[in-house]
């Protein structure tokens, strides 16, 4: 099983990801594997294989969770194409700019 540590030794999840009722748990700690994977180069570009290895999970459920993520908007995703060919995948998380008025100064 892969346990890459390269991207960062910690997660980022957004307190609108954490206490969004619409996510399991795992979706959750996906997305903060997303960001750790994310603070290199502003954007992750594992694969579902790595996903699945690293968390235990069927590539399947990979492709799932990066597809409701993408739904919700808490993820942008960018193929990188050669001809029909996909040779990367960009996953950008987005993460709310709006914060509420009892954390600002």
């Amino acid at each position: 099983m892969s346990k890459e540590k390269s991207g960062g030794y910690f997660a980022i999840i957004p307190y609108d990801v954490l206490h969004d009722d619409n996510l399991s748990s795992s979706e959750k700690i996906f997305y903060g594997e997303i960001t750790r994977l994310s603070n290199m180069k502003g954007y992750c570009w594992a694969s579902n294989k790595h996903f699945s290895e690293s968390l235990n999970v069927n590539r399947s459920t990979v492709s799932s969770w990066v597809s409701k993520l993408q739904k919700i908007g808490y993820i942008k995703v960018r193929y990188i194409r050669e001809g029909k060919q996909v040779k990367e995948r960009h996953i950008y998380p987005q993460i709310n700019q709006d914060i509420s008025s009892e954390f600002r100064s």
